[in-house]
């Protein structure tokens, strides 16, 4: 498999396909999610309490956008201009830059794009590509909800 190399910056900016993602209503799966890690506060699954806190209604815990942030990085994965070998790939580094909170009922829309490509060297010697793949998810007025980021790490 062909080597990912800081000459192929050309893939930045690249974008992959749109998906979409649509939060349950009343929202079974936020408070499923808060209950799997661990997270009991009330403003995920109390409607009352989450009003009383100042929102509309209940809302995500802000990693259940993992749930849907990531889907589109098996587009990345597969792509063959980047030719990442899955077997000397390492998921880096993950942040989300949040501009309103999740709720039920949300369709959301994820745009991935290669943001950035470079290349550091390990404690060893050894050449690694760092891919960092931006996904900016907007709700159905086109408004952004948050911008999901993932550095992919390849060895050589």
């Amino acid at each position: 498999m062909a080597e990912v190399k800081r000459s192929d910056k050309k893939a930045i900016g690249k974008e992959y396909p749109q998906v979409t993602y649509m939060v349950d209503i009343p929202g079974v799966k936020i408070r499923e999610y808060a209950e799997a890690i661990g997270d009991m506060n009330p403003i995920y699954f109390d409607e009352e309490y989450a009003k009383k806190a100042g929102f509309d209604s209940i809302i995500a815990p802000p990693t259940f956008a993992a749930v849907f942030a990531l889907r589109p990085l098996a587009f990345v994965l597969q792509d063959q201009d980047l030719a990442i070998d899955l077997a000397t790939m390492v998921h880096g580094a993950q942040e989300f830059e949040f501009y309103r909170p999740v709720k039920p009922g949300d369709k959301l829309t994820i745009k991935p794009k290669v943001a950035d490509i470079y290349e550091k060297m390990s404690r060893s010697g050894r050449p690694m590509d760092f891919i960092v793949i931006e996904a900016e998810v907007v709700d159905e007025k086109g408004e952004k909800v948050l911008v999901a980021r993932s550095t992919l790490i390849c060895r050589r």
